[in-house]
Formats: structure tokens, C-alpha cells, sequence
């Protein structure tokens, strides 16, 4: 008894896997007791003993079979057994009717590559294999050489480059680490998998494989040679190398993690300190930061929430990233059925479904009209439900291959969907479009109104293009395929950085769009049209050694070839607000702030968003593709003087090396032609709104403002206060000229003016993020060779006039969003309904025109050409956690209106009431099942440690309410937990969470919510911090930084060294206490000017912070004259930290100064 419930435990845990290329070969010579495949010279037991056996077991069981004058009878290994299954329906089950069979698991022999307490077997009743533990017990059939066997080929696999990593043959052989070969029977099909190391990354196959997947499938109708390069990409700034997890982890409970930082050499780098952001490749964890001292991090408590397989961490800092092995937590649960949503085109689609090992768990056909396809874990019922976990999917239609990984299954499953939209195949050269910067977002996600959302650390490989019926990017398809094209969109991760970066991305995105768009191509060339930062992209892998000589046109649209001025103001200052100003669009500022709100999981960017060396920081490490942007043009003006941007670390290298073709680029003239069709014929499509001041070309600057704007501060930037009036920026003092509001003209039509490309004769009115819109039949007649390509006019044409006046043919949406594990349901007036439903989980979709959107990171339901009326949306989710709510209207101009909430998730399914009336200015309106408290608070009190944090609201305006519920999130993490509640008459609570009256304590974040006697729970009120950065101090920030211009910055000291100079004990209201008294050692290296009083305070230009060796607050600092003395002191007879440091904090000059860990003497 105790071996079944094992075994049917061991079933649960592993996925099962569908032997796909395992048809039996045969022709079968019955020989009464035997039986001989005449084609694998295998003798077989003909039945088996009808006894289930251990695997111990069955090796000794078949090992003590007489030989009877042949060869030794032996357990099978996993390809000889798997060579018997039969999915051709001969039989009643997967195995040909001349044996007799159990319907149930067989043995082999062949261990699991990853534990060598399981091995693998063989199911003949669906023909499924998977593995089980040794001591569970299954059937056995032996086998034995009988004779001449099938032809066998011979796989040979080497791993090359200066990485390490492993190569897994599947099925069950050898786990390569460096020349290995493996035989195979003809026909058999081998998915080879390659995982890098730790510190290695896995570049791309050869030989019989190709491309830079980590899956490749080969079939041995020959002889065949495998190469696998794995590299060790340190680049110009080294890398992270995160030590080897070993798994299971327990679910919701502390595992350690230690980091190493690595030079560009492959030295570790004892340089290397500061905060390190922690990201997870699905599911939720803390914690979301880890801080590096002499380039080691160590954290004795990382928790990943939920169940799940083939979990990884990666880290990011400073350019330089890493990423764990893949490991699993305790308590994997089986997720519900789970629902691959295929929308556009679902006849005659095949979806597989992959595991981590690149072994298939389903394949489904769609032979219906049915726009939905399930996927299961048995492929015999159609049913069973889909192990939490990684996978990669692969949809295939025609020639068309699509590859999403890895994808995940997360925690107790629901509905995983995806929004796909197979290209239409044409007769003409296929073409690739590619968006720009911030012009990608995650597969899913929504893309309309909300800045588009990239998922973890660099690069997020499941992309869709974002928001295409606004940019444009729908109607410039949907008119290039009316042409006769095929179309493949190549969204891509923008966030990366210099050359190195760029490659990857090349080879990561346009390579593989590349490819698949050759497979509608008949002479191995294709078009592309790019726009903005996407043109870069494309000339990056034209002008370098990849390129393969497959592009026959490049259009570019509204590409900045020389850069733009406008990312002086994000890179060199962190001034999101004046960039706003200059462009005239909020856009990148909000995008901005998803990724900031996304990355921490916290609310304070508005308290933040003015602390422009914060956001300068941020994104120098989450959005350093700003930099190539950056205009290689004299574009600052310095009293009355052109110069260039000139400080390392903020020159636009990666771009002028482009246009110059030094490094790694050929020249642009050797590659590119306006002409010759032996080069890539080449045009560009640039904005003019006939406005001779529409576009920013060059900034007055001052100088530097503190470590800010190390070139020059602009005039017209705005202050650092957060109370400045937002209108009070000017751009007197800069110029503009012609362009489109972001990209000046002279950089967009650079390449016509070299001569090495031509310029579209139209120009457009419509700005920047829009411009595609404008350009659909000129971008047409320049891929068809219809027009005359002429040069360097102004003029606009008609039938641009006409475009120009029609603007845009998008259609009005209603649309819901939800970032969060969560699933939505939308019930119209008629009571059909979209979404996934509470109770069975399950999709369905009556209101016409409604799209829906699920996965691991989000769910959407978007109707378009809504009707007027009420609407009732419910939501509901699947682990304790917060989520983000979005529900808008978009008008047919793009314009949108709506409303963000957030809130927990509810203990039950939730639903709100809206309201959509298109005639209103206000087109939607919302009404929450319980309203949600009024006016959060977050203020100092005085408790027994100095200053706490207490938080105060006003009621609910719902009746009955019975309680109110505290939330918070801890500095170090991204999601929110429950932290007290109380009854529905409190309205305040006093935390005992120290109060930051400095700026220097880690940002801890609160909610509250009210939930009412029917147990429905309100969304949170609006989220708060426990600092104060935006009062008392902030009334005398300004005077700091209006006289940091006079002040010197020191931002190359050394790191402090403190010293123990002695304990001593003293009284105070009679109780004693123990002082433990420290110094700088080295405090002469700093200088005098660092101690002056801030104007209008008693406090310190630098402040002093002494934190424990857990980062945890000990004692500060706020008017020290020097560094000889400080301290801080515990009660008589508690023992102090083990180890200290210290964080001195130049508050003048934004300038911070970790000291090394200094071990304490306990008295």
C-alpha cells in the first residue's frame, strides 16, 4: 500500500511527457515465449511476469533470466523500451498487439539525469514516459540482443568558447561537458538542451543546430556533429555570479544567497559595493534588493512565495548582471487546467508544450474554428492539469514557427493566454518592423494608455509591440501585407546598454525575426521598416561581422542617426519633469515610472521623483539604452559656446562609433545606398511640422549642479524641490528647429545627407510616438519600387494631407487590466460575458469583439466598439498578494480616460460596477464593491526609540463597515503583506517602525483598506511612506542646492575606515548603559567643507548613519563638526552588534560613503 500512494505521489510531482518520436520500428518475428524486432535486433520478453517490482528489483530480476543459449537478458534503457511504443491505434494500447501488456508503467533502466534516486519509465497506455522513484514499484519486460540491428548513427556534440555549461541529450544518454557522442536508431529524433554555469552564458549552436535557443531538436538520418558555444561575456564591466542553489527550497521560508562581482577580467572586483536589485523569473520573493560590500552580497534570508518548478533569480547593478541555476520549491501543487488562448487564425495551429528539459509535456492540433486551445499534462483524456513551473511554447502555423521562453505557470495555475497573430503570407519580400525605445512590452500586458511593462532584469524575451493601434504599427501592417507582404513584428528589450548589450539584442530579437521572416522569402532577402531607436537596431546588425547579407531595404522612420538632445535631461540629471516640458508629452516620464514602481513595488516615485540624483541612478541601471539616444551634435550651449557632452560615462560612444563605422562597425557608405541595389537600398522618413521651432536641438547650460548635469546644468531645468511649480520651466534660453517634437530634423535625415541613403520627398505632421500612422503608403511605395524616390523636399503631398486628416482609424476600446496574480471577468447589459470565471476557472468570451489576456504576470480584457451602458467587472486571484487595477476608455483618436486602482487580494471573488457613456468628457466611471478609506496619513510621533511612524485615515463612506486593514511593504521588498487590523471605529495606528526624518532610513510603504460586514474588501487607500522627505526638511532643500554651485563636491575619497576607540559606562534616570565609542581613522581625507551647517538649520551638510552587520538603523547623525568621535550604546548587559558600518551622506552634493564592517569588542 505504502508503494502505491508513493507512486501516485511521484505522478503528481513530475510532469508526463509525451514520447513524441517514439513509433515502434518493427516489422515483429513472434518466437512463442519472445518476441524479435526484426528492425532493432532486440529480443523481447513477450509478457511479463504480472508482478510490479521495485527498480533494484527488476535489474536483478532480469539479470537471473536463463539465457537459453542467446545473449544476457538485461533491464531496457529508456531509448530501447521507448523504441516499442506504438501511437498508430493497432493495438488497445501504445504497443504492438504481438506483445502482451499492462496498462501501466515499465521500467528502464536509465537513471534521471538530475537525481539519481529516480529513473526513467515508459506508460503503454498513452505511450507517456516519465520517471518515478526506485522505490516505487512498476511492471518489467527484459530484453536481450537478438541479431542484426537497425542502421545507428552517431551524434557527436562539442562545447566550445571561453564558458562552461552542460549539454543534455534527451533521450536519457549523457549530460555533455565536452566532446561527447551518443548513438541513436535511425529516425529517432534528440532534443538537446544547453545550460550554462554559473558566470557563463550559452551563445549559440552549430553544426547540425543553429540559432542562440537553448533547445534544439535533431534527427539522425545520418552522421551528425553538434557544436554548443557557451562564453564568459565579463565585457566592459564584468559581470555577477550568483552561487549554486541547491533545491528543493522550502516555500515561504529563509534559503541563503551569496553573490560574487567580477571585473571585465574575471577577477573579482573587492571595489564592487552598494544595492544590488534581486528579481525572480516568475512568482513573488524577497528580497527585491541585496547589498554588496567588497564585491561579495550575502543574504542569510531569501523567501520565494508559491509553488512552482525551474525558479531562478538574476541580479542586476551597474551594468553588470548574473543569474542562479534553476532550482524548485517544496510543495509543488498541481496548478488548474490551464488554457493557451490563440486569437488570431487558431484553424490548423499546433501548440507544444515544453518543459525546462525541452521535454514535451502536450501537442494539440486545432482542427476547429474554435479560437482557444487547452493544454494538459495527459495527452491521452485531453485533461489533467499543468504542473506549476517554466516551459517554452511553441506555436506553429504553416512555416510560421513562434517560440515564447521561458513562460510560466504560476502558483494554483488558472487561465495562461497569450494574444497572437499570425502573419499573413505573401508573394513579395517579407518584412520585419521594429518599434523603438519604450515601444515593446511584455506579451500580455497591457498595451494600450499604460506605459509599456518589461518583466525582471535584461533581456525579457515574450514581447509584444506596444499600443500598435495608437503608434501606428496595426495600419502600417495591415497596409504593408494589403501590398502582398508578409509581416513579422520584432518587439525587443530596450533597456540595453553599449555595444556588447546591443549585440545581444541583435542576436537575441532581429536575428530570430530575421529567420522566421526567410521562410517566406524566395530569394533569402527581407525589408525593414524601423522606427525611431529600432532604425539603430537594424543598422547595428547591417553595419557588423553578423550580418549575413539578407536585407534588400531599410526605411527608417523618424530615427535619430545623430541621437537627440532631449536624454540630457534623463541621463546627466534625472529630470523627468523638464524632459516632459520639452517634448510636450508626459509618455516617458510615466513609462519612467512603471518601470520604478514595477521594480520596487512601492508607491514613492512621487516623493521621489523630484530627488533627481535618485532617478539619474535608476536609470543609469534599469534604462541605460537612454544613453544612445544621447545627441553626438554640439548640443550644449555654455555661455554663448557649441560644445559637446564631454564627461565619461555620459558620451554617446556606441553611437558615434555607428556613424563613423570605427570598432566593431563597417563604414555606413560601404553598406548602405540610396541607389545600388547591391548594398541595402535605403531611405529615410523624417517629421517636419513646418514649425521652425517644433523640436529641441541644443540646451544653455550653467555649470554643474552639484554631482547633477556633470556638463552643465540647463537653465531652464526645473528645481530639485518637489514644491517648484511644475509651469515654471522656460526654454527661453534654448534653441529648436524643425523636426518631430523629439527627433530634430538634421539627425533623422542624417544618412540622405551623407549620401548613403535617400529621403522620403513627404513629410509628416504628426508627432514623434505617432509618426507611423503618417507614412503607410510611401513606406509601401518605397518596398515596391513604385515611386521615384526623390530627395530632400518639404512638400505633403495629397494624399498625406488626407492621412494627416484622418489621423487615425483606431477603434474605441473599453479596457480592463490587472498586474497581479488575478483574472478578470467582464459581464455587458445583456449579461454575456468575457474572462475567466471564479468558479470553474475557465475562459469564455461572448461580448463581441472582446480580446482576453492571461499569464503569469497579468490579465486583460479589451472590447472594442463597446457599447454604451453598464458593465459589471469581477476580479478574483490566487495567492495573498497586492495587485494593480486599470480601467480605461480609448477613444477612436487614441485619447484615453480612466482610472488606477490597487488593492489585495480578496478572500472571494469581487465585482464593480462601471459605467461607459462615450458622449461623456468622463466616459467611464467605476463603482467599488466598498469604497475605500479616505486620506492615509503617515506622520512622526515620539515612542520610547526616539521617532515612530504612526498612520491615520478617515472612514469609509460605505456603510457597516467592520474593520480596517493595515498593509505593508518592507524596504527590501516588492509586494505588500497584511501588518495589523483593526475594528471599523479605529482610524489611527501607531507603528513602532522607526520615522525617517533624514532620508536615510530604507523606504518602508503602507496601505489600508476597509472591509465591510458582507466581507467584501475595499481597494487600498492611497499608499504612503514613513518619511518625511517632502516636509520639514524639504523647506530648506532648495537653499541647499541654490548654493551647491558654490560649494565643492568630493566625489573620489576613499571609503571611510572607523576604528573602536574604547567603552565607557554611564547613567541616565538611572539606568546604565554602555558606550561604545568610535572614530574615522582615516577622517583627515576629509575636508573641512563637508561639516558646515546647512542655511537655516542645526544640522550638518553630512550626516553620520550606524547601521549592524543586518543593515539594521543603530544610531545617527545630524550636526557632527567631524569624524574623530561618535558612538552610539546598548543597556548594561545586552550585548552590542557583532559588527558595524558606517554611511556618511553628503547631503549638498548627493554624495554617499560606505565604510567597511568594523567587528565589535564587546565590554
Amino acid at each position: 500500500m505504502n508503494n502505491i500512494i508513493w507512486r501516485y505521489t511521484v505522478l503528481i510531482i513530475f510532469s508526463l511527457i509525451q514520447a513524441s518520436s517514439a513509433l515502434a520500428t518493427g516489422p515483429y518475428k513472434d518466437n512463442g515465449n519472445t518476441v524479435t524486432d526484426t528492425g532493432t535486433g532486440l529480443e523481447w520478453q513477450k509478457s511479463d511476469d504480472g508482478i510490479k517490482k521495485t527498480w533494484q528489483q527488476a535489474l536483478d530480476y532480469c539479470a537471473a533470466l536463463p539465457t537459453s543459449g542467446g545473449d544476457t537478458w538485461k533491464l531496457p534503457t529508456f531509448s530501447e523500451l521507448r523504441s516499442l511504443v506504438d501511437l498508430s491505434g493497432a493495438g488497445e494500447q501504445a504497443i504492438d498487439p504481438v506483445f502482451d501488456c499492462q496498462a501501466s508503467f515499465y521500467w528502464t533502466s536509465t537513471d534521471n539525469p538530475y537525481t539519481a534516486e529516480y529513473a526513467y519509465i515508459v506508460d503503454f497506455v498513452g505511450g507517456l514516459n516519465s520517471y518515478a522513484h526506485k522505490e516505487a514499484t512498476e511492471y518489467v519486460r527484459c530484453v536481450r540482443v537478438a541479431g542484426p540491428s537497425n542502421p545507428q548513427y552517431e551524434l557527436q556534440v562539442a562545447l566550445q568558447g571561453r564558458g562552461s555549461g552542460t549539454v543534455t541529450f534527451n533521450p536519457p544518454g549523457v549530460d555533455c561537458t565536452g566532446n561527447c557522442s551518443q548513438t541513436y536508431y535511425e529516425g529517432e529524433e534528440v532534443t538537446l538542451l544547453a545550460d550554462a554555469e554559473p558566470g557563463s552564458d550559452f551563445i549559440e549552436w552549430g553544426g547540425a543546430c543553429s540559432g542562440s535557443e537553448r533547445i534544439c531538436k535533431v534527427t539522425l538520418d545520418a552522421n551528425k556533429e553538434v557544436t554548443a558555444e557557451f562564453d564568459k561575456p565579463f565585457g566592459e564591466v564584468g559581470r555577477l555570479v550568483i552561487d549554486y542553489i541547491i533545491g528543493p527550497v522550502d516555500t515561504d521560508s529563509c534559503f541563503p544567497v551569496r553573490i560574487q562581482a567580477f571585473n571585465a577580467f574575471g577577477i573579482q572586483d573587492n571595489t564592487f559595493s552598494g544595492d544590488a536589485t534581486l528579481d525572480l523569473n516568475y512568482g513573488q520573493f524577497s528580497p527585491n534588493t541585496i547589498r554588496f560590500y567588497n564585491g561579495v552580497a550575502t543574504e542569510s534570508c531569501v523567501k520565494v512565495l508559491g509553488e512552482g518548478k525551474n525558479k531562478k533569480l538574476t541580479v542586476h547593478k551597474s551594468g553588470r548582471s548574473g543569474e542562479s541555476n534553476f532550482f524548485d520549491t517544496t510543495n509543488t501543487e498541481n496548478c488548474h487546467p490551464d488554457l493557451f488562448y490563440v486569437r488570431h487564425n487558431a484553424l490548423g495551429v499546433t501548440i507544444t508544450l515544453y518543459d525546462a528539459q525541452g521535454i514535451i509535456v502536450d501537442k494539440v492540433t486545432n482542427t476547429s474554428r474554435a479560437n482557444y486551445i487547452y493544454l494538459s499534462a495527459d495527452t491521452t483524456t485531453g485533461t489533467g492539469p499543468i504542473p506549476c513551473g517554466s516551459y517554452s511554447l511553441e506555436l506553429q502555423k504553416d512555416s510560421y514557427k513562434l517560440t515564447l521562453s521561458p513562460i510560466h505557470v504560476n502558483q494554483r495555475g488558472g487561465v495562461y493566454g497569450h494574444w497572437f497573430k499570425f502573419p499573413k503570407p505573401g508573394t513579395k519580400t517579407p518584412v520585419i518592423l521594429i518599434p523603438g525605445i519604450m515601444g515593446s512590452t511584455h506579451i500580455g500586458t497591457a498595451f494600450f494608455q499604460k506605459p509599456p511593462y518589461l518583466k525582471g532584469n535584461y533581456p525579457d524575451k515574450n514581447l509584444q509591440i506596444h499600443w500598435p493601434t495608437h503608434t501606428g504599427f496595426n495600419q502600417m501592417q495591415t497596409r504593408i501585407e494589403a501590398a502582398g507582404h508578409t509581416v513579422i513584428p520584432c518587439p525587443w528589450d530596450w533597456r540595453s546598454e553599449n555595444k556588447e548589450s546591443m549585440e545581444k539584442s541583435v542576436r537575441e530579437f532581429l536575428i530570430p525575426a530575421i529567420d522566421t521572416a526567410l521562410q517566406y522569402s524566395t530569394d533569402g532577402k527581407v525589408d525593414i521598416v524601423a522606427h525611431s531607436m529600432g532604425g539603430l537596431l537594424a543598422r547595428s546588425y547591417i553595419q557588423s561581422s553578423l550580418y549575413r547579407g539578407d536585407v534588400r531595404k531599410l526605411a527608417t522612420v523618424a530615427t535619430p542617426h545623430l541621437g537627440s538632445a532631449n536624454p540630457y535631461y534623463l541621463w546627466q540629471g534625472g529630470d523627468t519633469r523638464t524632459s516632459e516640458k520639452v517634448i510636450g508629452d508626459d509618455f516617458y516620464e510615466k513609462t519612467i515610472k512603471e518601470l520604478w514602481e514595477s521594480t520596487y513595488g512601492k508607491s514613492h516615485w512621487d516623493s521621489q521623483s523630484c530627488n533627481a540624483p535618485v532617478i539619474r541612478d535608476f536609470l543609469h541601471d534599469k534604462g541605460p539604452g537612454i544613453l544612445q539616444l544621447m545627441s553626438t551634435k554640439n548640443i550644449l550651449n555654455k555661455y554663448g559656446s557649441p560644445t559637446p557632452v564631454m564627461t565619461d560615462g555620459y558620451v554617446n560612444t556606441w553611437l558615434k562609433a555607428l556613424n563613423e563605422g570605427t570598432e566593431v562597425f563597417e563604414k555606413p557608405e560601404s553598406v548602405f545606398s540610396s541607389s545600388d541595389n547591391n548594398l541595402v537600398r535605403t531611405r529615410v522618413f523624417v517629421g517636419n511640422l513646418l514649425d521652425p521651432e517644433s523640436t529641441l536641438v541644443s540646451i544653455s547650460v550653467q555649470e554643474p549642479y552639484g554631482t547633477l548635469y556633470p556638463d552643465g546644468k540647463p537653465i531652464d531645468a526645473f528645481s530639485l524641490d518637489c514644491k517648484s511649480d511644475k509651469d515654471s520651466a522656460t526654454n527661453t534660453f534654448n534653441d529648436k528647429g524643425p523636426g518631430d517634437g523629439t527627433v530634430p530634423l538634421e539627425s533623422a535625415s542624417y544618412p540622405a545627407t551623407m549620401g548613403w541613403a535617400d529621403q522620403e520627398s513627404t513629410v509628416s505632421t504628426v508627432k514623434h510616438a505617432r509618426i507611423m500612422t503618417d507614412f503607410r503608403e510611401e513606406v509601401v511605395n518605397f518596398l515596391d519600387g513604385t515611386d521615384a524616390g526623390t530627395a530632400q523636399s518639404n512638400l505633403i503631398s495629397s494624399a498625406n494631407m488626407e492621412a494627416v486628416a484622418q489621423q487615425s482609424d483606431n477603434p474605441p476600446m473599453l479596457a480592463f487590466w490587472v498586474l497581479g496574480e488575478m483574472r478578470l471577468l467582464v459581464t455587458d447589459g445583456y449579461g454575456r460575458k468575457s474572462g475567466t470565471t471564479p468558479d470553474t476557472n475557465e475562459v469564455v468570451n461572448e461580448i463581441p469583439e472582446a480580446e482576453i489576456t492571461a499569464n503569469d504576470v497579468a490579465a486583460s480584457i479589451v472590447i472594442q466598439n463597446p457599447e454604451a451602458g453598464p458593465y459589471q467587472l469581477t476580479y478574483y486571484g490566487f495567492s495573498d498578494s497586492n495587485f494593480t487595477l486599470n480601467v480605461s476608455a480609448v477613444n477612436s483618436t487614441g485619447e484615453s480616460t480612466g482610472s488606477t486602482y490597487r488593492g489585495f487580494r480578496p478572500d472571494v471573488a469581487q465585482t464593480a460596477i462601471i459605467t461607459y457613456n462615450p458622449e461623456d468628457s468622463n466616459s467611464i466611471t467605476i463603482e467599488p464593491p466598498v469604497a475605500a478609506p479616505l486620506e492615509l496619513e503617515a506622520e512622526a510621533y515620539s515612542c520610547p526609540s526616539g521617532q515612530c511612524t504612526r498612520l491615520k485615515w478617515k472612514a469609509s463612506p460605505s456603510p457597516d463597515i467592520t474593520e480596517y486593514v493595515v498593509y505593508h511593504s518592507l524596504a527590501n521588498e516588492s509586494f505588500y503583506t497584511e501588518f495589523m487590523s483593526f475594528d471599523g471605529n479605529t482610524l489611527r495606528y501607531d507603528t513602532d517602525e522607526p520615522w525617517d526624518s533624514t532620508n536615510d532610513l530604507p523606504v518602508n510603504s503602507y496601505a489600508v483598506s476597509a472591509i465591510a460586514a458582507n466581507g467584501l474588501e475595499s481597494f487600498f487607500a492611497e499608499r504612503k511612506e514613513q518619511d518625511d522627505y517632502r516636509s520639514p526638511w524639504i523647506s530648506f532643500l532648495p537653499a541647499i542646492l541654490a548654493g551647491s554651485n558654490k560649494k565643492k563636491c568630493f566625489p573620489n575619497l576613499s571609503m571611510p575606515v572607523i576604528a573602536q576607540t574604547g567603552t565607557e559606562q554611564y547613567t541616565v534616570n538611572e539606568n546604565s548603559y554602555i558606550r561604545y565609542n568610535l572614530a574615522v581613522a582615516n577622517h583627515g581625507i576629509f575636508p573641512d567643507e563637508m561639516f558646515d551647517r546647512l542655511p537655516d538649520s542645526l544640522n550638518g551638510r553630512t550626516t553620520l548613519t550606524i547601521y549592524d552587520n543586518h543593515d539594521s538603523h543603530v544610531y545617527g547623525f545630524l550636526g557632527l563638526e567631524d569624524l574623530d568621535s561618535f558612538w552610539f550604546a546598548t543597556r548594561l548587559g545586552e550585548m552590542p552588534p557583532e559588527a558595524v558600518y558606517i554611511k556618511l551622506v553628503d547631503l549638498e552634493c548627493n554624495i554617499t560613503y560606505l565604510s567597511d564592517l568594523l567587528t565589535i569588542q564587546a565590554r
